[in-house]
């Protein structure tokens, strides 16, 4: 996610706070003694260390120089004493007009006593879906439908959504900016105490199993560990999070929630398997879903995601990519048959009619790929929203191959038979719905 640098594992001198609510104003990490050391010079700040939410995220530092020496270069360390805290940053600023000293932190840090045991870690995600889950109440805000609760055999984990979600949405959206949307709380499933080291892959794995569920880039954000009510360590860290817009859409349900622990804890299985292609897996996916490169390189970049699904759940293949797809297909009782959708069904009447869901996917990819000859005028006359839909249909089947594979059996966004928040586009995965029997 992000180079690491992690601090040694020390108490701090004074007590680590932490808001542990959303804010839409920046988060305040430190106030006071700031060095910044290049070399054999440093410059001490009086300053504060704030966490940026809004148009930008990122942990920032500025403050009035209490010494003479200024440092000439755009890469330092930074330290804060107080919190035996040593970090790489970055200066972008050395206030000759306005007197104060503005920079970055870099990569991860760890504040605090990361060998001690915790009871829970919480944290935010920012930028998540708006669904209804269940019921929380606040002595100042009253109920709403905010909670999910899934997790595994080991961990529980919460999610709540914030009650002026869309308010909080709307703030920022005209910067395709970020928003703390949720905050979330992990803890042992039976209630016992935990270290930093047991607690990482999970947060790990939730970050790549929630930008799969949001269908681009989010996670945890800022998190802490608590026990009884003291915050024993933080991360500070801005793992790469994707900005509000474009907008996209995914297969997670925003209403009918019941199965996803048995997504995230197939995901948790699976990851422990290999983690390296599920971070590659999500990435492609992601991007693609996002239509990096356009609707053109978005299906190149699902071909590829596909392509290395197909090495995950069915082995390695023999034959074409349509082929070894298909075969994939059908080992998890996939229909490959093209789905009931206006435009793939043009697209398919302009390439002779005769493709399934994998050979249309080839075949449009290949001419997008090798766009010579004859492959260049097959896709020369698609429309944009035929071009999105090859794209949908390439992503949808990401999404339901690796559903399958997590042994997931509840409900789905049908992307090809219409957009939106709303109970009516989401179904039962393929493998769950019953089959009717007709008489004769």
């Amino acid at each position: 996610m992000t180079n690491k640098r992690t601090t040694p594992s020390t108490g701090p001198s004074k007590p680590l706070t932490h808001p542990l609510r959303p804010t839409d104003s920046g988060i305040d990490l430190h106030e006071g003694r700031i060095l910044a050391r290049y070399g054999d010079q440093t410059c001490e700040l009086e300053g504060l260390i704030r966490y940026e939410i809004g148009v930008r995220l990122g942990v920032r530092y500025s403050g009035c120089p209490s010494n003479s020496n200024m440092i000439l270069a755009e890469r330092c360390s930074i330290e804060v004493p107080e919190l035996n805290l040593l970090a790489r940053g970055t200066i972008y600023d050395l206030g000759a007009v306005s007197g104060s000293v503005d920079g970055r932190l870099l990569g991860e840090t760890w504040v605090g006593d990361t060998g001690t045991d915790v009871y829970e870690v919480r944290f935010f995600v920012p930028n998540f879906i708006d669904y209804i889950g269940r019921f929380v109440s606040s002595p100042t805000e009253g109920s709403w439908a905010a909670r999910l609760v899934f997790g595994s055999d080991l961990w529980r984990i919460e999610l709540d959504q914030r009650k002026d979600y869309r308010e909080a949405i709307e703030s920022v959206r005209n910067v395709a900016g970020f928003a703390l949307t949720h905050t979330g709380r992990l803890t042992r499933a039976d209630g016992a105490p935990f270290r930093l080291e047991a607690a990482k892959p999970v947060l790990e794995c939730l970050y790549f199993f929630l930008s799969f569920a949001r269908g681009k880039r989010v996670g945890p954000l800022l998190p802490v560990g608590l026990s009884e009510g003291s915050v024993i360590w933080q991360r500070w860290e801005t793992p790469w999070i994707d900005p509000l817009t474009p907008a996209v859409h995914s297969w997670f349900p925003t209403v009918k929630l019941d199965s996803l622990g048995e997504a995230f804890g197939g995901f948790l299985a699976r990851w422990s398997e290999n983690d390296e292609a599920i971070r590659t897996l999500v990435h492609w996916y992601t991007a693609a879903n996002q239509h990096a490169g356009g609707q053109e390189g978005g299906l190149l970049l699902a071909q590829a995601a596909l392509e290395l699904l197909v090495d995950l759940v069915a082995g390695p293949s023999k034959g074409t990519a349509a082929e070894a797809f298909r075969s994939m297909l059908e080992a998890l009782g996939l229909c490959s048959r093209l789905p009931t959708n206006p435009e793939l069904a043009s697209v398919s009447a302009s390439l002779g009619g005769s493709q399934d869901g994998p050979g249309l996917i080839a075949t449009v990819r290949n001419a997008y790929a090798h766009p010579v000859g004859h492959r260049r005028k097959q896709v020369r006359p698609f429309t944009g929203a035929e071009r999105r839909a090859v794209r949908e249909l390439a992503v949808q089947y990401i999404e339901l191959v690796v559903l399958r594979w997590l042994n997931y059996n509840g409900h789905f966004v049908d992307r090809l038979q219409g957009f939106g928040i709303r109970a009516g586009s989401e179904v039962l995965v393929p493998w769950c719905v019953p089959v009717v029997e007709h008489d004769g």
